[in-house]
């Protein structure tokens, strides 16, 4: 219980060793092997790395939020967080999760915990995760350049798993996930994970303003003990603006080939279009995840949560859907597509008829 303890007080130290005079408290919601959340608002400390390792398997951790509370002109805040083996010469990424101001203090929002996939918390341990130690490192960073412990001797919490979960789909190293991709009608770009799907090519990219962005292909090769126990592999994404809540859409892949233990999962020529339908001139998020279900009822996520590649994008003006007419203004009856042009009322697709949108 002290190392839990612990493990609260240092999510604490980060916030509070620059630019103290911006911050006023700050708390951590964690839960850790399904045990009571713990919530507890401490002073600040030193950067220690806790190590749970002493206390046997972590089977989970979940973060349940990240409370700050600030004073003066803090206009944001970050929680910055990479979980990785502790020895590895291919450190991963660090990935945002935005606080949002409510009620005075600075938060992990609802409509933030469904985007990254995990609406009770987010869940570090992965059944897929190895008995290797890891860490959990993290910092902060408000308005969008002043650091809390970043490139210093960043907190760490040192955990280990049991191992793989029990064989039901054994994954090996050798796996692949990715989607072709292009905006504007340009080049085709290729968005891959390797190995335990770290982001090999493209990391970074954005599409930035466009009046397409278009997923062509699917292509996921699984490498694992035993391929017959795939029931199916798919591609999830979904598309909302900041804040904004969003369903996930499942597109399958099918099995292309197999050699040895290993099985390759493909769709072509999907065309999905994302910007169709989203409102002209706005700015939205496209969230790719990958899915593999197995025939005795897993689903295994292969990206899902803080892994997702997202893509921010702006719908060029004159592109998306427009409202043409306002509430309570002449009924005109004439339709529009999502491009904007008039067309006949007896048109196929999504319409535009007196400011509703209208699918045939």
């Amino acid at each position: 219980m002290k190392k839990y303890l612990a493990l609260v007080v240092a999510f604490v130290a980060i916030a509070m060793g620059v630019q103290a005079q911006s911050i006023t408290s700050l708390k951590a919601k964690v839960s850790i092997n399904g045990g009571a959340v713990m919530e507890q608002e401490l002073p600040a400390t030193e950067f220690p790395v806790v190590d749970l390792t002493t206390e046997g398997a972590t089977t989970s951790f979940v973060i349940k939020d990240i409370i700050v509370g600030t004073s003066g002109s803090v206009s944001n805040v970050s929680f910055w967080v990479r979980v990785q083996k502790v020895d590895t010469s291919k450190p991963h990424e660090f990935t945002e999760v935005p606080l949002t101001y409510e009620s005075g203090v600075w938060h992990v929002s609802a409509s933030t915990l469904e985007q990254l996939g995990f609406p009770d918390g987010v869940e570090l341990v992965e059944p897929s995760m190895s008995s290797d130690p890891r860490y959990l490192e993290f910092y902060i960073v408000a308005n969008n350049s002043i650091s809390w412990n970043n490139g210093g001797d960043n907190y760490k919490i040192k955990f280990s798993t049991a191992g793989e979960t029990e064989a039901k789909v054994k994954f090996y190293k050798e796996n692949t996930a990715g989607i072709n991709i292009s905006a504007n009608g340009e080049e085709e770009k290729e968005i891959t994970y390797t190995g335990d799907f770290v982001r090999e090519k493209w990391y970074g990219w954005q599409p930035g303003e466009v009046s397409s962005l278009v997923i062509d292909d699917i292509d996921v090769t699984i490498s694992c003990e035993d391929g017959s126990l795939i029931k199916s592999v798919s591609m999830q994404y979904k598309v909302y603006e900041e804040g904004q809540a969003a369903q996930w859409n499942t597109v399958e892949a099918s099995l292309w080939s197999t050699s040895d233990k290993r099985r390759q999962y493909w769709a072509e020529n999907l065309a999905i279009d994302v910007v169709k339908g989203l409102s002209s001139g706005k700015n939205y998020t496209l969230e790719i995840a990958y899915l593999v279900e197995t025939t005795e009822g897993q689903n295994i996520y292969l990206s899902k949560g803080l892994k997702n590649d997202k893509f921010n994008f702006t719908v060029k003006e004159g592109t998306g859907v427009n409202e043409v007419a306002a509430e309570g203004a002449k009924v005109s009856g004439k339709c529009y597509n999502a491009a904007g042009q008039q067309v006949n009322a007896d048109s196929n697709g999504l319409l535009i008829q007196d400011g509703k949108k209208v699918i045939k």
